[in-house]
């Protein structure tokens, strides 16, 4: 099922999700269903898959990776709490009618598998698939694809199939199908055939519900593990990757099996380290930066202290609110970093230019703390209330931003006038003056 969003709505597709995988499981408890309900922005970070996990299973027997997905798809639907729409995308046992064209009896009435498969596609399809014609609606500007199929009620059964009228460019009158292949037969075959690198993958697919996508995927993995331990205490794992190999009677490891954890997950977790890195080097630059401008390396500590403090504040509300540690919080994390490090530079910088003038470090912590207090709130509180409209529109990608940048600098903005000033004094000292002023003529 594939949910979009529509304007004025009260209810989030989530949620109708929700709704409807309840109730369709109620009344269908014998059929899968399964929900599509990301937009643009997800189906780029899952690079069109239709859901957010992805496990993909490799190897050279098609029949035991299918064994293998479907042992998986019932352990992780049973112990893994949140996912939901968990299925197997390759089926190897879907119903197929497979039809053997007669050859001679086409030979003989001027058809050929050619003329066959387009009238079958155009009953059970349309002719667009294989001959796509055009109609432009001039008032629209829109164009519509003509073709021609068959009413469904009049294919409702296998013997409508088996008499439908074949022509061709070469056949003098219709036949019927049946007079024209040998006996029809129902078997069982895969719907699709995937490959990765040359080599047949199948995957199983889960959606999430209730909880954060990295928490589900961790007990994947947890269950992913566990599995190949039981199969082969032997086996190597990783934290996203499950290689399984069965073994001969001698004990030696034949081709096997790699379970790779694929999709939205993957790109999730290189997204945290790339920006926790990038978090880590900004923190890093900013403080060499500082080391050259206060030309001291004790400055620059104090200063930094605020960027703790910050991440207290995006802890706090993200757990305040119910709101997962994601990309976007981690990136609001990052912005709240410049900002809270510019506060404490207004305090220290002027707290230094007082000690110079003669003051002690006390007295100096002190009157910074008060002169600064007004411009250090002014900032802070632009920056909330500017993003408080954000931080309140349940569902926009932004949110969690918002949400970080606000807990953070809140958080930041409050401690950093007591802590800041409190940390320069105890490493200042308490009492000792700075330098004496120096007089104006020496400049």
């Amino acid at each position: 099922c594939q949910l979009s969003e529509a304007e004025d709505r009260q209810v989030t597709t989530q949620e109708y999700a929700v709704r409807l995988r309840k109730r369709l499981n109620e009344k269908f408890p014998n059929i899968s269903f399964a929900f599509n309900t990301g937009g643009m922005v997800q189906a780029a970070l899952n690079f069109g898959l239709p859901s957010p996990i992805d496990i993909q299973i490799a190897g050279r027997n098609m029949e035991e990776q299918t064994e293998i997905a479907a042992e998986l798809r019932d352990l992780i639907a049973e112990k893994v709490p949140g996912a939901v729409d968990v299925r197997v995308q390759q089926p190897i046992d879907y119903p197929t009618l497979k039809i053997n064209p007669d050859r001679t009896k086409m030979a003989l009435s001027g058809i050929t598998q050619e003329d066959a498969t387009k009238n079958l596609m155009s009953m059970l399809n349309s002719s667009t698939s294989f001959d796509p014609s055009f109609w432009l609606d001039h008032k629209s500007g829109n164009h519509y694809f003509v073709g021609v199929t068959y009413e469904e009620d009049d294919i409702g059964s296998f013997k409508s199939i088996q008499s439908v009228p074949i022509t061709g460019k070469d056949s003098t009158r219709p036949v019927q199908l049946q007079n024209l292949v040998e006996e029809v037969t129902i078997e069982e075959s895969a719907v699709e055939v995937a490959h990765l690198a040359l080599g047949r993958v199948v995957d199983i697919y889960a959606n999430v519900e209730g909880r954060d996508i990295g928490g589900v995927s961790d007990d994947i993995e947890r269950v992913l593990n566990e599995w190949a331990q039981r199969k082969d205490p032997r086996s190597g794992s990783t934290i996203s990757t499950v290689s399984w190999a069965p073994r001969d009677d001698e004990g030696n490891a034949m081709a096997g099996y790699a379970i790779t954890m694929r999709g939205e997950v993957g790109i999730m977790k290189e997204s945290f380290s790339s920006l926790a890195y990038g978090m880590i080097l900004a923190v890093t630059l900013i403080y060499l930066i500082m080391v050259a401008q206060f030309r001291s390396f004790l400055d620059p500590f104090i200063i930094m202290v605020a960027v703790p403090l910050g991440i207290i504040g995006v802890l706090g509300i993200l757990w305040a609110t119910s709101t997962t540690f994601n990309i976007q919080s981690l990136m609001g994390g990052v912005f709240m970093i410049g900002i809270a490090v510019t506060n404490s530079i207004l305090l220290v910088e002027f707290a230094n230019r007082l000690c110079e003038e003669g003051r002690s470090p006390y007295d100096a912590a002190i009157e910074a703390g008060s002169v600064r207090l007004r411009p250090i709130m002014m900032t802070a509180l632009a920056m909330v209330f500017g993003l408080i409209p954000l931080a309140l529109h349940e569902g926009d990608p932004t949110m969690p931003l918002a949400r970080a940048v606000i807990g953070g600098l809140a958080a930041s903005t409050v401690l950093t006038i007591f802590v800041v000033p409190s940390l320069y004094v105890i490493f200042k000292g308490h009492g000792k003056p700075g330098k004496e002023p120096v007089p104006v003529s020496a400049f």
